[in-house]
């Protein structure tokens, strides 16, 4: 176990940086100056559109487990197979990157947009569809 005890002291060991003047850039500045730029909000605005419908293997493993479609134990299994398919889908399609170009890269997110719906099939979909939602 270790001795948390180290840290209680450490505060007076350790120097502490004097607050920036004002006027410095480093100092911040007061009121609505003290905003971000406008470019940030909208870098902020586009990763959170690109990735709102992007399901983690976390997510979809719990809910293959709850839905009963896995045992708990293939997961570890499910995860080396998705990881491989991944791989293979990267080299599939840096391969048609070499061949058509850019205009490849339009037609990812399309096909990407079908995988969080993959581990809930009409079969065993259940009657809440907020289950699988993610």
């Amino acid at each position: 176990m270790p001795d948390l005890g180290v840290y209680e002291n450490s505060r007076d060991r350790a120097p502490v940086a004097a607050p920036p003047r004002e006027g410095t850039p480093e100092a911040p500045r007061r009121g609505a100056a003290a905003r971000l730029p406008r470019t940030f909000y909208l870098f902020a605005t586009r990763v959170a559109v690109s990735t709102v419908g992007l399901v983690g293997f976390g997510v979809i493993s719990f809910h293959l487990v709850d839905a009963a479609i896995l045992p708990l134990a293939a997961v570890p299994l499910v995860f080396a197979v998705a990881m491989g398919s991944a791989a293979l889908g990267a080299l599939a399609s840096g391969f048609v990157y070499d061949k058509v170009g850019v205009r490849v890269l339009f037609a990812l997110p399309v096909m990407i947009a079908f995988v969080p719906g993959c581990p809930c099939p009409p079969s065993s979909a259940p009657s809440s569809p907020a289950r699988c939602s993610g």
